[in-house]
This record gives structure tokens, C-alpha cells and sequence, in this order.
């Protein structure tokens, strides 16, 4: 088994000087690039820690995740953007909400074509297996747009959860077009077949 180097880069955006140091300090084979907490015009909080009492205070986190998330699509230091629908795991899993991105439609579109016009991939994320299927109106439309570059991850946390959800989302690449997705070396992608 070889073992391979990643890091996980949040909020690289805030400080890009900064990222692209920690980046070159290592010889990483891969590099996730994801948002975690609000701008720091926001308030800067973990979502996680977040209270979604309401859609609307969901709905306005979503809008400064998004505008956050194209900020990081502007910058070179990751390989593959972190977990998209990220936010959706408190709004939903945790405060028991049914928001959609459906109203983000137009970020959405800004966000993949930037990860394809700058030659990066998006991580379909499982969240240990919850989250497979959120992930099908965003595999669609990315691959509509040409967008090839997909990695998988299962954001385990745990040694229980390591690959959990894998299989799925293979299988949901399938489903939505994808013939092979990504894995790393030296920060350059190797593809492997469905």
C-alpha cells in the first residue's frame, strides 16, 4: 500500500500568501481547498457552530459561503474544491431543515465553470455516507458543463467512517455520466476508470 500526502486547506482565500506557503512547505500529493467558517466580514464562525434557527439566517450563510467559495476558485494553492454542499450537513442534518440549493443556481454555475476554466476538480464528499445522493444535481449539471476532474472522499473523522460512502458515490458518478474520476500524485491527477 503506498500512503499519499494530502492536506485539507480551509479558507486559503482570507490569506493567500499564507496558503501558498503552508502548500510549498510539504511535498503534498494533493490539496483539498474548502471553507469552513463564515468570511471574516461575516463573523468568521465555524458553520458548524452555527445556529440555524431560522431559513433565513441558513439562506444567508449560504450566500457568504458562496461568495467565499468563488473567492477560493480565484487561487491556484488546491487541487480539488472541498465538499460543496458542505453547509447543508448543520442546516439539514443537524437542525432538522430541508434547504436546497436550488435558488443558488446561478453560483453554482460560476463555481463549477471556474474549477473547469482553471483545470480543478470537485471532491464529492460522502460525509462518512450521508450524503451520496445531494450530490446528484450538482454531478449533473458539472458534467453538462464539461467539467471531467472528480475526486471521492468519505471526511471520516473517524477510523469507522474511512471510506464510507465510496461505493455510492462511484456509483453515482456512473449514473450522472462520469467514466473515471481522479486521484492524486505529486498534485497531479491519475485517473481511474469506472
Amino acid at each position: 500500500m503506498k500512503v499519499l500526502l494530502g492536506l485539507e486547506l480551509g479558507g486559503a482565500y482570507t490569506d493567500p500568501g499564507r496558503a501558498e506557503a503552508l502548500v510549498a512547505a510539504a511535498p503534498l500529493d494533493f490539496v483539498i481547498g474548502s471553507i469552513h467558517n463564515l468570511s471574516p466580514e461575516a463573523g468568521g464562525r465555524d458553520f458548524f457552530y452555527l445556529d440555524y434557527r431560522s431559513e433565513e439566517v441558513c439562506y444567508t450563510t449560504l450566500d457568504d459561503y458562496f461568495a467565499s467559495m468563488l473567492a477560493l476558485t480565484r487561487l491556484d494553492c488546491y487541487d480539488a474544491l472541498g465538499h460543496i454542499i458542505y453547509p447543508l450537513r448543520y442546516m439539514n442534518g443537524r437542525a432538522g431543515w430541508h434547504i436546497t440549493l436550488d435558488r443558488y443556481g446561478d453560483q453554482l454555475d460560476q463555481l463549477l465553470r471556474a474549477v473547469i476554466q482553471n483545470g480543478k476538480a470537485i471532491e464529492v464528499n460522502t460525509h462518512g455516507g450521508r450524503e451520496v445522493e445531494d450530490w446528484r444535481p450538482i454531478l449533473r449539471h458539472y458534467h453538462q458543463l464539461g467539467g471531467e476532474l472528480v475526486t471521492t472522499g468519505s471526511d471520516a473523522h473517524s477510523p469507522g467512517n474511512v471510506g464510507r460512502g465510496i461505493s455510492q458515490a462511484v456509483a453515482l458518478l456512473r449514473e450522472t455520466g462520469f467514466h473515471r474520476f481522479a486521484v492524486y500524485r505529486k498534485r497531479r491527477p491519475e485517473w481511474i476508470k469506472l
